[in-house]
């Protein structure tokens, strides 16, 4: 394979592969907001390898796979490159193996790495994987993760020798809202996610339940797919037990989530699977209050006055119930968390946007000498 010859301009190639939107995921549109943000400074290489819908089904997962592997093919035909940066994003679990070969890959052809993390499921435990893939990163690559604090759980698990970027993805959120005025009665709870275990649904369905013993005026709406059929079936029996009072409305996209938004009072979000979190952005931006577990960047997301962080997963419920009566009669300190939600917004948005724009002019500035072999 020959070299790139070098631009005139001296301007970095910059070549970006992941899952771009459809569908439309926290990860897939997180992605596009960062190489939007890189296409502000210079022309960037796009290759995607999104299936175009994320349900978990075999031959979906095989056909993300083909894609992924075409956009590997794409790297190797074009060769062998000087001041240039390969944007990638990690994969879960399953998909390290081939994260692991973009990396090695990008680098044995001469690119600067930069390896956007968006989940937490390799820095809750150890993982042989993701250990094989930083150890093949060096100095001069990047891990671009959500938060300092997603920095220090990474280097607790992994010993590091190449640099880290952090960009909040709050570059993904809804206009900011207005600060509510009044509370609804009864009061609306909400929930949106994809709908499973690992998300927190059945605790969102205790909490509801554990209102509703305490004679609480509550209602509870549940928006996004059933992410299993053990969802679905948890979603009947409660709707059988409290009929009227629970709603599931599916998927939400556009204006439909800002209605969906508009149309309760507090976000229950009890997962344990996140490392940011972007539903809870759009939700502080909207005005509503959130109780969320900590876990990854949340505790940084939610602030000192958005909500409530509950710090042990197993007094979520007993810690949501307390505090949704306390907003229930108290209407002056539900307003004011109302206000303090879209204060927080704003600043995340506005902090997410600068450091993107700091991350991004480091990317693309031009290398100050070519680079030697990489491999």
């Amino acid at each position: 394979m020959t070299s790139a010859p070098k631009s005139e301009t001296n301007r970095p190639l910059i070549w970006a592969m992941g899952p771009f939107p459809p569908p439309v995921t926290g990860m897939t549109a997180l992605t596009e907001k960062f190489v939007q943000g890189l296409q502000r400074k210079l022309p960037v290489r796009i290759s995607s390898w999104s299936s175009g819908d994320d349900r978990q089904r075999p031959h979906k997962r095989a056909l993300r796979v083909l894609r992924a592997l075409s956009c590997l093919a794409k790297l190797k035909i074009h060769g062998r490159v000087r001041n240039a940066r390969l944007y990638v994003t990690a994969n879960n679990k399953a998909g390290l193996h081939l994260t692991r070969l973009f990396v090695q890959t990008g680098r044995r052809l001469g690119y600067t790495v930069y390896l956007h993390h968006h989940t937490y499921n390799f820095i809750d435990a150890f993982d042989s994987k993701m250990a094989a893939i930083n150890e093949s990163m060096g100095p001069g690559d990047v891990h671009v993760v959500h938060c300092p604090q997603m920095i220090e759980d990474f280097q607790r698990q992994y010993p590091v020798r190449c640099k880290f970027e952090y960009v909040y993805p709050s570059i993904v959120s809804m206009p900011l809202g207005k600060p509510r005025t009044t509370l609804s009665t009864p009061f609306r709870l909400g929930m949106l996610a994809n709908l499973t275990i690992e998300k927190g649904l059945d605790i969102v369905l205790n909490t509801f339940q554990a209102l509703r013993e305490k004679n609480a005026n509550v209602r509870l709406t549940l928006a996004g797919p059933c992410g299993t059929v053990e969802a679905e079936r948890l979603i009947a029996s409660a709707v059988k037990v409290h009929p009227g009072l629970i709603e599931h409305i599916g998927p939400v996209f556009g204006e439909r989530k800002q209605q969906f938004f508009d149309s309760i009072d507090g976000f229950l979000f009890p997962s344990q699977t996140e490392s940011w979190g972007i539903v809870l952005n759009e939700s502080l931006a909207a005005g509503v209050p959130v109780i969320a577990t900590n876990r990854g960047c949340l505790r940084t997301l939610v602030g000192g006055r958005g909500g409530v962080v509950v710090d042990d997963p197993t007094k979520y419920v007993d810690t949501a119930v307390h505090q949704i009566e306390a907003w229930i009669n108290n209407l002056g300190d539900y307003l004011a968390v109302s206000q303090a939600a879209i204060e927080q917004a704003d600043y995340l948005h506005r902090e997410g946007a600068l450091q993107l724009d700091q991350v991004t002019t480091r990317m693309c500035t031009p290398d100050a000498a070519m680079p030697s072999d990489r491999s």
